[in-house]
């Protein structure tokens, strides 16, 4: 049965995706809401890895192997098409685009989670690439482990653990500003960013298990399609606007 629920996280997360990205668009980023839009766009990623969490525990309760399949074989794919219009748009970016983090993402959930020879074996040579290679990853290993820490929270459904990831969000973003925090603290731009990505987890968990009685369009394939096209249609707009 479909959860509506999922579909509003769904689309509370594009919007943030949508809005934070609008900064690269070049007469955009000098009006000086960089910051603004930054705070706001912290919710796209934390929403995306919990929306992937609760695919995930529906497609091991239905053992649907296929579905896992296709989860992958899908980010695989948009993770080589969105590098081009993500590098066109950031010009100088020091991370891939967001894709192979959630490709990586959604493996782990499957190697951790899924019983098969060797596994042990694989959860090593998993963490041997990972771990040296984070730093090419969009929010790096922490941002890896986000899917795999809502899981655990929505199958073991502990007051604790539901803590792991409203924890780990937050420091998603919080690791690219410790030489910030640790010389000057946490000046407010900061702190928001931080609250805004837990905010996105405690708002994911509330919603999930909201009944939603408003009509809400469905959010399909198309939004893999939709991150590459939004970044290519932002670069095409600045280019329009030289």
């Amino acid at each position: 049965m479909r959860n509506k629920g999922l579909d509003v996280i769904k689309w509370i997360a594009i919007i943030a995706m949508v809005i934070d990205h609008l900064r690269f668009i070049d007469f955009i980023s000098t009006l000086g809401y960089n910051n603004t839009l930054t705070i706001i766009g912290r919710f796209a990623f934390p929403m995306f890895c919990f929306v992937m969490a609760v695919n995930f525990k529906r497609i091991i309760e239905n053992n649907n192997n296929d579905a896992i399949k296709s989860y992958l074989i899908n980010l695989s794919i948009f993770s080589f098409i969105s590098e081009i219009p993500y590098r066109l748009l950031e010009k100088t970016p020091h991370v891939l685009n967001v894709m192979p983090t959630l490709f990586l993402g959604m493996l782990l959930m499957v190697i951790l989670v899924k019983n098969y020879k060797h596994k042990w074996l694989v959860i090593v040579a998993f963490f041997s690439f990972a771990v040296p290679f984070s730093p090419l990853f969009m929010y790096g290993l922490l941002g890896i482990l986000l899917p795999i820490c809502c899981y655990v929270a929505l199958v073991y459904k502990n007051k604790w653990l539901y803590l792991l990831p409203v924890v780990i969000a937050p420091l998603c973003n919080l690791q690219y500003f410790v030489h910030t925090i640790s010389t000057v603290g946490f000046i407010l731009p900061v702190a928001l960013i931080g609250f805004s990505a837990m905010l996105s987890i405690v708002f994911s968990f509330l919603i999930l298990y909201k009944e939603i009685k408003f009509k809400i369009w469905k959010v399909g394939a198309w939004g893999y399609a939709f991150y590459p096209v939004h970044l290519l249609t932002f670069h095409i707009i600045n280019k329009l606007m030289q």
